[in-house]
């Protein structure tokens, strides 16, 4: 039976954030908000109750499996029920953070998402995964447990900062390429100013709906969405977090062409024109230690000993999976490439 998407997406084009500002004020003491400091500070601050909302910084640390239960311990001295609903406003962390504890909280409540960051409005909010961390492993706990409804405000992203813009694309990217090359040139197009970042984002969420919709738990068919991101992941550790999320993505999808490109399964011809698409997002080569590289690799969920599986591509739209040796030719390869490619 085809999976149909609990979340019902709502885009909005217009500035609508007072209408549910008096939702918010409406304090009803079965629903129960979770929002990011930051848009707490810049839309939200001396507007609402205190009894009906949590602050969290949107950090690493916030979505530690420790720092949550001092989450759900401020839920429980609210005396939520099985009937309340907890709306989520923020970015990625903020979703996951949310979406963990209303998948336990007495089995299960229901919850609400309005996404904030391009990250998140492009990508995370729908699919319903969710990513929490334990200890220094980042990412190793989780579920599948999606919001009942989704609130698109492109308002939210006036806000944001250029690299935090360039970041959203760059998660975007992994997505339009899986689907194919007419929704990964989309991206040209934004920078051409031919589309708006609001088109840009409704076809990547119809990018990523069409493999959620084949395969809702990740088994097959959307186990490709991790393109880019094994390398991503690596480089982000290997760099400290320093550098965005969304970024060394687009940086993973193009290792991920550059090594496809290699291993003669994509033509010189299908590398470049990729490559030139995430240049428009990646600004300058990414600087990582290699053995710091390694060890996050093996690190991944995809590890099984010293073998990872990536997803490798024969073009946009056509990508595999190739199990690979993380050995000292694959350590090379990604050397040579960070010595080889070019930024002007």
């Amino acid at each position: 039976m085809k999976f149909k998407i609990k979340s019902k997406l709502k885009i909005y084009n217009l500035e609508f954030i007072d209408s549910y500002k008096k939702k918010i004020l409406d304090y009803d003491k079965n629903q129960l908000f979770i929002i990011d400091r930051n848009v707490f500070n810049l839309f939200f601050k001396n507007q609402i109750k205190i009894e009906n909302f949590i602050l969290i910084k949107s950090s690493e640390e916030s979505k530690s499996y420790h720092k949550i239960s001092n989450i759900i311990n401020k839920i429980l001295q609210k005396r939520l029920n099985k009937k309340s609903k907890i709306i989520a406003i923020g970015g990625g962390i903020t979703q996951d953070i949310t979406s963990f504890i209303c998948s336990i909280y007495f089995r299960g409540i229901d919850w609400e998402f309005f996404p904030t960051t391009l990250l998140a409005q492009g990508d995370s909010c729908i699919g319903g995964k969710t990513s929490i961390n334990f200890g220094k492993f980042k990412n190793q706990l989780g579920n599948f447990n999606p919001p009942s409804n989704i609130y698109i405000d492109i308002i939210f992203l006036k806000k944001l900062k250029k690299r935090d813009i360039e970041s959203g694309i760059g998660e975007m990217a992994h997505l339009l390429a899986v689907r194919g090359i007419a929704n990964f040139n989309s991206i040209k197009k934004y920078f051409k100013s031919e589309i708006s970042l609001k088109d840009l984002i409704i076809t990547s969420l119809q990018s990523k709906k069409y493999y959620i919709e084949k395969d809702e738990f990740d088994k097959k068919e959307r186990k490709l969405l991790n393109f880019g991101h094994t390398f991503g992941h690596a480089i982000e550790s290997a760099t400290n977090y320093k550098i965005p999320h969304g970024v060394c993505v687009a940086y993973g999808c193009l290792i991920a062409f550059w090594i496809s490109n290699k291993m003669n399964y994509l033509t010189n011809k299908n590398y470049l024109q990729c490559e030139k698409v995430l240049k428009l997002i990646i600004n300058n080569k990414i600087k990582f230690n290699i053995l710091e590289f390694k060890k996050a690799i093996l690190r991944d969920k995809k590890a099984n000993k010293n073998k990872v599986g990536f997803i490798l591509s024969h073009g946009c739209g056509k990508m595999f999976i190739k199990e690979m040796k993380i050995d000292l030719i694959f350590l090379n390869n990604v050397k040579k490439f960070n010595s080889q490619i070019e930024f002007q």
